[in-house]
């Protein structure tokens, strides 16, 4: 019950803008190379689209570096109690993993992203960018991990539009 309410949230936050290291075994391919990506795990819930557009998107992307891919992520608080941002890792293809940077909304005065906030109150819903470093294949992203503090982590997978 939990994802389909992150997929609605996820799917309402990412219509705002149009839409270490370790090695695993390969999850299932994208099915029909969709870029959105759903997941539950220590008290959180997420969202992540690869393929997300808009202005504040390209915002992002430009503060950032034209050489990053960057995706929009919606994050749930499904605990009762306040709880640090997650970090995240795009699992590859190969089984590889990519640390992605989290990043908030641009800053009004064209200053770049603001950092996210550091911490989610129970019960809250959040927006955030994740950026891949410069020249990942983003495109070859089978899966999301996502590793609530102290918890953990947990798989987003693929997921239908």
């Amino acid at each position: 019950m939990r994802l389909a309410a992150l997929a609605a949230t996820g799917v309402a936050a990412l219509g705002v803008v149009g839409c270490g290291g370790e090695e695993a075994s390969p999850p299932a391919p994208d099915p029909g190379g969709t870029g959105y990506f759903v997941g539950e795990g220590g008290g959180l819930s997420a969202a992540v689209d690869l393929r997300a557009r808009g202005r504040e998107l390209g915002l992002v992307r430009r503060s950032v570096g034209v050489d990053r891919a960057v995706a929009v992520g919606a994050v749930v608080n499904d605990s009762g109690a306040s709880r640090r941002a997650p970090r995240f890792r795009a699992i590859l293809d190969d089984g590889s993993s990519i640390r992605l940077a989290s990043v908030g909304p641009p800053q009004e005065q064209g200053g770049g992203p603001a950092p996210p906030p550091p911490r989610l109150p129970a019960g809250a819903a959040r927006m955030l960018y994740l950026v891949f470093p410069a020249g990942a294949p983003a495109e070859r992203t089978v899966a999301i991990r996502m590793t609530p503090h102290g918890e953990a982590a947990a798989t987003l997978r693929p997921r239908e539009r």
